[in-house]
């Protein structure tokens, strides 16, 4: 019985290889569920003829494992048809979607991990394991969501489709002003029953900066990641302000949150330690440099899950002088102030000071409502005393702030560490 389930697993497989080459969308991630369950059955036939009684212990894991692959090549085959695919992919909810239902598979497969490799030579085991480890998982899932989403934006632009939602000024009910920056107004609203944030800017609009508005807009959407604040889409109304719509993060900055009186577990410090890393991992996957990176930069929801923001025009020259003044309030990496160049690892400079504000009493301070980093600029290559929290990411906030940009830690090596650590 159980080497006719078995006969069953690989003939749904085939199909799902098959059905792979042919994806239109997510390819990155199509393939990699197929290398996943490759991986998984390879040495399931073999293991079951040897095992007493046919295989009888595998069978109730073998037909959990025949529905996870025929539920995933559905899932599969919704990415081969042209036109629903177009479709599908211009919808603000469908990169959600998409990658919930791939977290979902993923995580159906692992958890026969453990049944399924019962009886397998230490070697073979370990090799499964590690392919399947949360760790290696998130880092191979992290970069194939940033290319399938680049693959996306550009399928899009070749056919000349709108890439993001067009948002009609009356679907935006309930307007209130939220708060007044250097550089824009925001306000909160209601949109299709969802709290959002309009973000709307204070400088005039010229014919350069509204080109400029709507590409960066656009390149916006490749940043849909669940440590990436949301964006549904852009408003212009009838008096041609121009307005970007993403979801509210109720809570404010990390900043407000760690410099409030709420109670900050040591388990939820590390959970935001690990999100905040997650963003800026997901962000340079798209070859972007977030160049303005302080605790005002991450949001937090209701649920203190953190978010990154504050982005968008960081690579665009019409908007370079705009933000001259902000950026010369912020800590700024050893390089710059010797005249080097800001790459990535300025990026990670940056971030280690926040790094060190979660880990670090930072939430007791007062800054009196200033930009300025919680730690103190003057002495920035200098750790607080107060860091409090597991040996290696006390020691990575550390690494991050070398003053030699080529010994810091990438953004990968980080989400690894801080994965391992949470």
């Amino acid at each position: 019985m159980a080497l006719e389930i078995v006969a069953c697993v690989f003939k749904v497989s085939t199909k799902i290889y098959a059905t792979v080459d042919e994806v239109q969308a997510n390819k990155k991630r199509c393939l990699r569920l197929s290398e996943r369950i490759r991986c998984l059955i390879a040495p399931l036939e073999e293991l079951v003829k040897q095992t007493e009684g046919g295989g009888a212990v595998y069978k109730e894991a073998l037909i959990d494992l025949v529905r996870t692959l025929e539920e995933a090549r559905q899932f599969l085959k919704t990415f081969i048809k042209g036109k629903s695919v177009l479709r599908r992919v211009q919808d603000v909810c469908y990169a959600k979607r998409v990658k919930e239902k791939f977290e979902f598979l993923n995580d159906r497969l692992n958890s026969l991990v453990p049944a399924l490799t019962f009886g397998l030579q230490v070697e073979s085991r370990r090799c499964v394991q590690q392919t399947f480890s949360a760790e290696v998982r998130m880092t191979e899932d992290t970069k194939d969501e940033s290319n399938d989403m680049k693959d996306i934006q550009h399928m899009l632009n070749s056919l000349g489709m709108p890439s993001f939602q067009y948002i009609r000024s009356f679907e935006l009910r309930e307007r209130k002003l939220l708060k007044e920056s250097l550089l824009y107004n925001f306000y909160t609203a209601q949109y299709r029953l969802a709290p959002v944030v309009l973000k709307k800017p204070r400088f005039e609009i010229t014919a350069v900066r509204r080109e400029h508005f709507f590409i960066d807009a656009k390149n916006m959407l490749q940043f849909n990641s669940e440590n990436v604040v949301r964006v549904f889409g852009v408003c212009v109304d009838s008096s041609q302000s121009y307005m970007i719509v993403t979801e509210l993060m109720s809570r404010g900055s990390l900043r407000q949150v760690l410099e409030s009186k709420v109670y900050i577990s040591d388990e939820l410090r590390l959970r935001m330690c690990l999100e905040s890393a997650r963003g800026l991992y997901f962000v340079h996957c798209c070859e972007v440099l977030h160049r303005n990176l302080t605790s005002h930069k991450y949001l937090v929801n209701e649920e203190f899950h953190v978010k990154i923001s504050g982005f968008e025009f960081s690579s665009t020259e019409s908007f370079g002088q705009l933000n001259t003044e902000v950026k010369q309030s912020c800590c700024q990496p050893p390089e710059l102030n010797e005249g080097g160049k800001y790459t990535e690892r300025s990026d990670i400079y940056s971030y280690g000071l926040i790094l060190c504000e979660i880990l670090s009493n930072a939430n007791k301070s007062k800054n009196n409502g200033t930009q300025e980093n919680a730690l103190d600029c003057n002495e920035q290559r200098h750790l607080p005393e107060n860091l409090n929290g597991p040996e290696p990411v006390m020691q990575l906030a550390r690494d991050m702030l070398n003053k030699d940009q080529d010994l810091r830690p990438t953004m990968e090596e980080t989400v690894r560490l801080l994965t391992s650590s949470h």
